[in-house]
């Protein structure tokens, strides 16, 4: 510090590192731009500078890989503020996908010359010979500049500015069917070209014991592509009244807005009293041009199919509006009781029009009047009140209790008219010599109100096309054999998870145990049991997701003998069950009721992660050595039990298994100046059963021309220098 009481610190770190795989492969570098043997620059520099009120930061990470990050700030305290934020981000999905199309990474794929179509890919004789290698990878850059100005008398103006851009290719699903029941995917090369700018404003006042802000916020996302048309590489006979297409067309996001103004405040009231809230209404608006029904026109043009329909209106004309309210009261009416009190809105009214389409396959012809399709805009309301009090019992122990009431009411489009759930959080928390800790309790009980598996699809479907079925009794287990004039998508004993009946169970707990200041251990364990029923007050198990349980437990260790040196480690567990029925009814009457047909999965899923991290200086302070290790166990298994009219297997297990270390030290020759060097070591394992054996652009599925194929095993090697100087 200068004898004005100026101050300014800097760090500038260069070198070079170099990265040894066995491989390529996009994990190990998923979000750094490594996927392959590679070297890079090292380069970070840190700044601070603070000449009396004026002052300076500056900080800037992993100048040498692709995702690098820049934060610049400059201003004056009580005055103004600029900051500035580069950040870019690399995504590395594959680095083995294999294509036969021409033209990737654009919007028009073409089949090269010579390719054969086939009903299957097993068909396709030049598949192999056709196929090329490309990396399926996005880059995203963003970039964001803020100002603010502090005024006399407490009040506050902001300006932000943020552009975000994102690149690349990504792979994406494009189906074609010979009839609703014969499906084939092509895996698309997608480009990616996306654009989102954001511009906020906003007003602030700070007084004493009152606080208010103004603000706006306009969001913008723009695709450069509009679709992309692709060659179909499935060659099928063709049906009555239905065409194979030989080319299709899949729509890419829209273009779209949302804006939002807020208000908020808040105040101090008597009697140790704080009122605050906040209101926001936003609106969000898609109005891009509808693709046309059929692909017939390569050009993209055609607005009508082969029998002459035209879309029912030009554009999507989609708009949300979205109301939030929310109000928090808190109070200490006594020295050892604080009590709260909170309401929360959340509402959305969508405009969008309720407009009914033909409903298309291929691109080419509609299947048939009676089967058009409505589109069905949602919409919701949530309202939330909850209260809670805390009461200090003795220095050191407290005691918490909360109760939440929530209600969401749902439009004619979902299965239910609304649904209430009600929340009890119960806590204790305490210090006692060298042994602090919590432990609480969480109860949530969620009723859906006349669940009606029949009421979205009268909503989806032209009513005309609905013949009379046989549909079933309440109870799953025994069938039933009523006749109703009505159709349901999916078995009408379904139950939408987030829309179920449902109970909650939570227990935590939480120890640390600190017998000195060179030795901390805590425990903390979670465990959570969610049972989804129709009637809470009744045992009676639905179709669909039943039960969601899991456990956690962790412990970790500190050891600090001194200050120059100390080590840590942690092992956490997590268990993770949860269990689905469902039926394998088809296209007879019968087959709905027939509860020989049940069948249930139970999912089961083991975590286990340790580490281990460590650092010392050593040589009078002028060297310092870092250590880490992680190691992560996955295992995933799914079993099945099934009504004697169902043939099942269970599902083979599943796993991965990663180590990482990395070892560090830091020489200081000088003040001025330090040598460093690293190293790290990283090996991924991982067996899935349902893509080990299928390869990019493989023929192992028949109906499935894939893009890409498994993450392959790996090791990975790092070594680094660098110089190190600060002034």
């Amino acid at each position: 510090m200068g004898a004005d009481g100026s101050y300014q610190h800097n760090t500038a770190e260069i070198g070079a590192a170099v990265v040894g795989m066995d491989h390529a492969n996009s994990s190990y570098g998923e979000y750094s731009g490594i996927g392959d043997n590679d070297a890079y620059l090292v380069g970070n520099l840190e700044g601070l500078s603070e000449q009396g009120a004026y002052y300076y930061r500056l900080q800037a990470n992993d100048l040498g890989l692709d995702s690098r990050r820049l934060d610049l700030s400059a201003g004056k305290h009580g005055g103004y503020a600029l900051e500035f934020i580069h950040d870019e981000i690399p995504h590395l999905i594959s680095s083995d996908a294999r294509t036969p199309f021409e033209g990737a990474g654009g919007t028009r794929l073409v089949l090269p010359a010579g390719f054969v179509q086939s009903t299957t890919t097993s068909g396709m004789t030049a598949l192999e010979d056709s196929l090329k290698t490309l990396d399926l990878r996005t880059d995203r850059t963003r970039n964001q500049f803020r100002v603010t100005e502090d005024f006399a008398r407490g009040w506050r103006a902001s300006l932000s500015v943020r552009r975000e851009d994102k690149e690349g290719v990504q792979s994406l699903g494009g189906l074609t069917a010979q009839n609703a029941g014969l499906a084939d995917a092509t895996i698309l090369p997608q480009p990616v070209d996306y654009r989102t700018e954001e511009f906020s404003v906003s007003l602030e006042y700070a007084g004493e014991g009152r606080q208010m802000e103004v603000g706006y916020l306009l969001s913008v996302f723009h695709d450069n592509n509009e679709s992309i048309i692709w060659d179909v590489p499935f060659l099928k006979a063709n049906p009555t009244a239905l065409d194979y297409p030989a080319v299709a067309r899949i729509g890419l996001p829209p273009d779209n807005t949302y804006q939002r103004l807020t208000v908020s405040g808040g105040m101090n009231l008597p009697g140790s009293t704080r009122l605050s809230g906040i209101a926001e209404a936003g609106q969000m608006r898609q109005d891009d041009a509808f693709l046309p029904y059929s692909t017939v026109d390569i050009g993209g043009t055609a607005s009508a199919l082969e029998d002459g329909d035209a879309l029912p209106r030009e554009s999507a004309e989609a708009r949300i509006d979205v109301l939030h309210l929310a109000l928090n009261l808190a109070s200490r009416p006594l020295s050892r009781l604080g009590v709260t009190a909170r309401y929360r809105y959340y509402g959305t009214d969508n405009k969008t029009p309720y407009t009914l389409f033909d409903r298309v396959m291929n691109d080419t012809v509609p299947q048939s009047t009676t089967d058009d399709i409505y589109s069905r805009p949602y919409d919701r309301a949530r309202s939330t009140f909850e209260v809670g009090a805390g009461y200090r019992v003795a220095a050191g122990f407290n005691l918490k209790a909360d109760y939440k009431h929530e209600d969401t009411d749902y439009d004619r489009h979902r299965p239910v008219r609304g649904t209430a759930e009600n929340t009890l959080k119960a806590g204790v928390n305490g210090n006692f010599g060298d042994v602090s800790g919590r432990v609480g309790y969480v109860h949530a009980q969620r009723d859906a109100e006349d669940y009606d598996g029949f009421l979205s699809y009268s909503t989806l479907f032209d009513s005309l096309s609905c013949p009379s079925i046989v549909t079933v009794d309440p109870d799953p287990d025994t069938g039933g054999s009523t006749q109703v004039d009505t159709c349901f998508r999916n078995h009408p004993d379904f139950r939408q998870f987030d829309l179920a009946s449902r109970e909650r169970n939570r227990y935590y707990a939480s120890v640390i145990y600190a017998p000195d200041e060179k030795v901390q251990i805590g425990l903390d364990v979670a465990d959570s049991r969610e049972t989804f029923r129709d009637n809470i007050l009744f045992d009676d198990t639905y179709l669909g997701l039943t039960s969601d349980d899991g456990m956690t437990a962790t412990l970790d260790v500190g050891y600090t003998p001194e200050d120059s040196w100390s080590v840590s480690a942690y092992v956490t567990r997590e268990l993770m069950d949860s269990s689905q029925t469902g039926r394998a009814f088809g296209g007879a009457a019968s087959t709905v009721i027939d509860s020989s047909l049940n069948w249930t999965a139970d999912f089961d899923d083991e975590i286990t992660t340790v580490g281990i991290q460590g650092g010392f200086d050593m040589l009078h302070e002028m060297l310092h050595v870092t250590m880490d290790y992680a190691y992560t166990k996955a295992k995933s298994r799914i079993r099945f039990t099934a009504g004697s009219g169902v043939t099942y297997e269970d599902m083979p297990e599943d796993g991965s298994e990663r180590h990482a270390a990395s070892l560090r030290a830091v020489y200081r020759v000088s003040d001025n100046i330090s040598y460093g060097v690293g190293f790290g070591y990283e090996r991924f394992r991982s067996q899935d059963w349902a893509l080990d054996s299928v390869e990019a652009g493989g023929t192992a599925l028949n109906d499935v021309l894939l893009l890409s194929g498994p993450q392959e095993d790996y090791r990975a090697y790092l070594g680094s220098v660098s110089v190190i100087y600060s002034w």
